[in-house]
């Protein structure tokens, strides 16, 4: 979906069902934040970041950041895909960014909205790629 077209849709989201604010609540912190990657052992892989005050989609030679973030565990209304969790939107302008967080048995994920459009293979029959959970860096 076109950044514009989610921009809009995040703008036009009533307050039911949504949790809205300039930050995301620690109860959705805590549970769905931290580091994504398509590839966690590669530092230059594309990532996603969950922030309390920003979502962050770095890759491709490009940084989106995403603020006014709104968590919606029915976004999928009665029938969500097997393994949803949630979706975190977060926009400034045209560069909204839509998150969709799942659980499964490979572990917790990310799949970002318009990610495979961004790479341009032209290949609409392969799967939207997953942005796993890294595990914390030890410092």
């Amino acid at each position: 979906m076109p950044r514009l077209v989610i921009a809009l849709l995040i703008a036009a989201l009533p307050a039911t069902g949504f949790s809205q604010g300039e930050t995301l609540d620690p109860v959705y912190v805590e549970a769905f934040g931290g580091m994504y990657s398509i590839d966690c052992s590669d530092p230059d892989a594309d990532s996603l970041e969950v922030l309390a005050d920003r979502l962050i989609f770095s890759g491709l030679g490009e940084e989106w950041v995403g603020t006014g973030i709104l968590a919606a565990r029915s976004y999928w209304g009665r029938n969500p895909p097997p393994g949803f969790e949630i979706a975190l939107m977060g926009g400034n302008g045209p560069e909204g960014l839509l998150f969709e967080v799942y659980i499964d048995e490979a572990g917790q994920y990310i799949l970002m909205d318009g990610y495979k459009a961004l790479l341009g293979d032209g290949d609409e029959s392969a799967e939207e790629p997953k942005f796993f959970h890294c595990p914390p860096e030890d410092d």
